[in-house]
């Protein structure tokens, strides 16, 4: 299973770990059984707890958390089973809704635990571009350059199921102070990226304002940081912008 065979709504709580940078696999992956998690993904969180992420039913507006606890005499008030619901909860902030974890009614699966995510409001995953066209992402998520319209629409695609909160976390991950000038430009652009051509137009003038060598240099750095997988797009179309800008087409003679 890739990405793309994953409904629209759970794509876009997979994009919202992933945005966290969180280890995202599908049931697809070699080192997962198949059929584990039908339609579903697992996530990697810090201390080691893999958690998968699946609809029970096909049409379910509800999916489950499943996690393993070994420990004997454990409950559902375990301070693990509460950790990890905790980060669970606040990765998927305004996307989904987790309840607390239960065990398992099933006696043949002591050690598994379910939380319910209610998707009632989940906003669905477009993806606007497909693979190997211009400006489509690649597996290590970067960017190819060739179409810069294509690139802003994958722009807006992917910031579509990002609030302001994984944005401010996602920056705060690439070590950029709150008063740095590409931290506010992004957060100008994220506001603009309403369609592709808003994001077009915002992207030329605020590329126009980024003329200090330090300041082109954090962004190429930027540019090489793979934690923010939806902030891509808008690096590589500042970066692209502030070449052209710097290098004009010459005049024929």
């Amino acid at each position: 299973m890739t990405d793309g065979d994953i409904d629209p709504a759970m794509r876009s709580i997979m994009e919202g770990f992933r945005a966290h940078g969180v280890t995202v696999r599908t049931s697809s992956s070699q080192d997962i059984p198949a059929g584990n998690f039908p339609g579903g993904f697992r996530v990697a969180l810090n201390g080691g707890n893999n958690v998968d992420i699946y609809r029970p039913q096909p049409d379910s507006t509800q999916a489950l958390a499943r996690v393993i606890l070994t420990e004997v005499g454990a409950d559902e008030n375990h301070p693990e089973l509460i950790r990890v619901n905790r980060l669970l909860a606040e990765k998927m902030y305004g996307l989904a809704e987790i309840r607390p974890f239960e065990g398992s009614v099933d006696g043949s699966d002591d050690f598994f635990y379910y939380a319910r995510i209610d998707m009632t409001n989940t906003p669905d995953y477009h993806e606007t571009v497909t693979m190997g066209e211009a400006g489509a992402a690649d597996a290590a998520g970067t960017v190819d350059t060739d179409g810069a319209g294509a690139l802003a629409e994958e722009a807006v695609s992917r910031l579509e199921a990002v609030d302001a909160g994984m944005l401010r976390h996602a920056i705060d991950d690439l070590g950029l102070p709150r008063s740095d000038s590409i931290r506010i430009v992004l957060n100008r652009l994220y506001r603009s990226a309403v369609d592709a051509g808003e994001l077009s137009a915002a992207i030329a003038q605020e590329a126009g304002k980024i003329n200090r060598q330090s300041e082109i240099d954090t962004l190429e750095s930027l540019r090489q940081h793979q934690s923010a997988a939806f902030l891509a797009p808008l690096i590589e179309l500042l970066c692209h912008e502030i070449i052209d800008s710097a290098n004009p087409p010459k005049p024929h003679p």
